[in-house]
């Protein structure tokens, strides 16, 4: 397969993909990136999280963050609490309210994606997985 022919089914699988989840994702009020962002968040120790360490796994810069989550905490998912060690770095928590809604899309996102791999075997799933994976990591 030719470079552009790689690049022209990535850029239909991902446009797709984007377009189921947003549709998806509209009946609950979020956007992806506030998907993405409350999953890690949720993911992430009760503590809570950096804003600073938020913006590095998504490769974004902070300001791009901020406002999203911003947005998180008037919907109530996330709140905002000081770093024990130094009270000008602000953490970020996953509210009672926003580890519900994590739980239930993710409930039934993955429901809703079966079908998009119900013919595929589970170790070529996983291999397509481990790909992705791949070329994450070593084409920061």
């Amino acid at each position: 397969m030719k470079t552009y022919q790689l690049a022209l089914l990535q850029s239909k699988v991902y446009r797709r993909q984007r377009s189921f989840t947003s549709r998806f994702l509209k009946e609950h009020g979020l956007t992806t990136l506030e998907w993405t962002l409350l999953g890690h968040i949720s993911d992430e120790s009760k503590e809570g999280i950096k804003i600073s360490s938020i913006a590095e796994v998504f490769d974004v810069e902070i300001s791009h963050i901020t406002n999203t989550l911003n947005s998180l905490a008037d919907k109530g998912f996330v709140k905002r609490t000081a770093y024990k060690d130094d009270l000008r770095i602000r953490l970020i928590q996953i509210t009672p309210k926003g580890s519900l809604l994590v739980n239930k899309i993710e409930k039934e996102l993955t429901e809703n994606l079966k079908g998009w791999f119900e013919d595929l075997d589970s170790e070529v799933l996983r291999n397509y997985v481990d790909v992705l994976l791949y070329i994450a990591e070593k084409n920061k």
